[in-house]
């Protein structure tokens, strides 16, 4: 069954459209051109894994507000995801906006949110009638590891918990950067988790808590450097 949702942002329709069986979430929305640069363009995480939201942030033209920007572009924005083809697609559709808004609001790009995805190769596409604004970019969906298994190898050992002190604090990480309850920041609930799954083989018999002993006292000391 199709779901559509259309969400009104900058006075200009953004139509969202699930073409999938799976239950999915997708989003739109402008990013403004005001304030500090966009930290990052493309995929976060970068390598996402089932059963967690993913965001693409793609550029656009630079306009005064979301209406002009969808007129340069040459269509209404549109975000739809097809599981049968594993695509996520963007793509502004005419015909384009005529009247718009006298409204200072620069836009100069899209966020797209969408998501779960199941496994295996997809490819998120821009699309548009303007020539410099069309490509595809593949991204790999990897089946979700065990808990506290960042790494990915089949083991919830020093590895993981050595890649978890590495982005402690930090945001848009993903499963396997660390954020396993999907919070958007790897922290002490993380922790948490790893220590619940730690595996005894790869230290000689260490207890939840004195891990997370262990592990505390790294991250203070992360922090004082």
């Amino acid at each position: 069954m199709n779901a559509r949702v259309i969400v009104m942002l900058g006075g200009c329709a953004l139509l969202c459209m699930g073409l999938s069986s799976s239950a999915q979430a997708e989003e739109l929305e402008w990013l403004s051109a005001e304030g500090p640069p966009v930290a990052w363009w493309g995929l976060r995480p970068t390598q996402p894994v089932e059963g967690e939201g993913i965001r693409y942030r793609a550029r656009t033209a630079d306009e005064a507000n979301s209406c002009l920007a969808q007129a340069s572009m040459g269509g209404s924005a549109v975000l739809s995801v097809d599981s049968s083809r594993e695509t996520v697609e963007l793509a502004f559709v005419p015909p384009a906006p005529e009247v718009c808004p006298l409204l200072w609001d620069p836009v100069q790009g899209v966020e797209c949110a969408f998501g779960p995805l199941a496994a295996g190769e997809w490819v998120f596409s821009m699309r548009s009638p303007h020539p410099l604004y069309q490509w595809d970019d593949p991204f790999t969906v990897l089946p979700r590891p065990a808990p506290g298994d960042a790494t990915a190898d089949g083991i919830v050992g020093i590895a993981d918990l050595s890649l978890l002190a590495g982005n402690y604090g930090r945001t848009d990480m993903g499963f396997l950067g660390g954020d396993f309850n999907g919070d958007g920041v790897v922290g002490i609930a993380d922790l948490a988790a790893l220590a619940d799954t730690y595996t005894s083989s790869t230290v000689p018999e260490p207890s939840s808590m004195a891990l997370l002993t262990l592990a505390a006292a790294t991250f203070v000391r992360r922090r004082r450097g």
